[in-house]
């Protein structure tokens, strides 16, 4: 019952700050001692980096114009839905709006843990430690607060399942001449290889496994693991009946190809954990492509770009 009220919770939060997505601090009011939860941009804005909490440190400078360290707690991303207009506006085979990183900065000194001792007024909060500093208005208001009860619940702190898995990135490019209106692939099967027992002592539903990264919602990802001989297999399966490859603009918006998917649509990631390194994942033993009746079909020409770490 306590977990399924966390998700509750995470649920709620998530939609909130989604709403509120504009590169702004959400509360601009503030305790000594509380919280401040500030938008840092979207993933495009900020260069498609994955942050950490350690890469950032915060200052608030007060109305006497006295700075002081503050705890920068939590860097998380929230995504927007794949299947939503937001996410839709750029052209067709760019990344979309996948998402927004958000800060949750406390007000207390990050060696000692204890509140600080700004003055009442307007401040300045800065963050550090992106590709250029980031600046926002505050208010203090008297008093000692305590941090967001919403984002942490008790010793369990909840911002921190939101961060991005290890994981490699995976992007193809347009092949030449191949998979045409008359040559559409239906599926792309990669596979990884790696030692069964890099996953030892894991149980299967932590082993490497592949998700998908595309804004493509006609594109379908399949990932499941076979072991043999001490050796596991990673299959990672692109799926679209409506076909896979490139359709040009008339035919897009015919019933019969409006659903196939552009080939630079493609994009997944291997996600692993901590046990088995990325170098097992950066390129593929194997990659076969299917037609739309399932017939083995040459991808030779197809590119796939260096994996993304």
């Amino acid at each position: 019952m306590k977990t399924i009220r966390l998700l509750f919770l995470l649920l709620i939060a998530s939609q909130w700050l989604v709403a509120c997505s504009d590169n702004q601090a959400m509360n601009k009011i503030v305790q000594n001692g509380g919280t401040i939860l500030i938008s840092l941009g979207s993933h495009e804005e900020l260069g498609h980096v994955n942050l950490s909490t350690a890469a950032l440190t915060a200052t608030v400078t007060d109305a006497g114009s006295v700075q002081a360290a503050v705890t920068v707690r939590e860097v998380f991303p929230l995504n927007v839905d794949k299947t939503s207009e937001l996410n839709h506006i750029t052209i067709l085979g760019e990344d979309g709006y996948s998402g927004f990183w958000f800060a949750a900065v406390d007000l207390v000194d990050p060696n000692s843990g204890l509140a600080t001792n700004l003055a009442q007024g307007t401040a300045t909060l800065e963050i550090q430690g992106l590709a250029s500093a980031m600046t926002r208005s505050v208010e203090i208001l008297p008093g000692v607060g305590s941090i967001n009860p919403i984002m942490s619940f008790g010793n369990l702190h909840a911002l921190s399942v939101l961060r991005p898995a290890a994981q490699v990135k995976y992007v193809l490019s347009d092949p030449q001449v191949v998979f045409t209106e008359q040559n559409l692939l239906g599926a792309i099967e990669f596979r990884f290889e790696y030692p069964t027992s890099a996953v030892d002592g894991l149980p299967p539903a932590q082993w490497p496994r592949g998700v998908s990264a595309s804004n493509n919602e006609h594109l379908q990802i399949q990932s499941f693991t076979r072991s043999e001989g001490g050796t596991n297999t990673l299959h990672i399966v692109v799926l679209n009946p409506a076909g896979i490859g490139a359709v040009s603009a008339q035919s897009a918006a015919t019933p019969q190809f409006y659903q196939a998917s552009n080939v630079r649509a493609v994009r997944f990631s291997v996600v692993y954990p901590p046990q088995v390194s990325a170098s097992q994942f950066a390129s593929a033993s194997d990659v076969t492509g299917y037609g739309i009746d399932g017939a083995e079909l040459n991808i030779d020409d197809l590119v796939i770009s260096t994996p993304t770490i």
